[in-house]
């Protein structure tokens, strides 16, 4: 092997490890923003949750006419939420 098909072999194997660190550090990003985004999701999720739970509590301790009165959307509750 000569020095030219050396250097050429090394110049390709270092842009193919230089091209590796590169995909799998967008692959580790990528990830950890999809992390992220299930987690603040999840968050939203338990708030929403915990805000109809205390409103149906609020409903259940006022009695039925005035509950009725003041829940048009009782039924629709769960379609309402954003992202669905």
């Amino acid at each position: 092997m000569n020095a030219a098909t050396a250097t050429r072999h090394a110049f390709t194997l270092g842009l193919a490890n230089c091209l590796g660190m590169l995909i799998c550090y967008q692959m580790d990003v990528s990830a950890r923003r999809e992390f992220t985004a299930m987690r603040r999701n999840r968050g939203f999720v338990i708030i929403v949750k915990d805000k109809l739970r205390r409103v149906e509590y609020v409903f259940q301790r006022l009695g039925n006419p005035v509950a009725d009165d003041l829940r048009p959307h009782a039924t629709g509750a769960k379609q309402d939420l954003p992202g669905r």
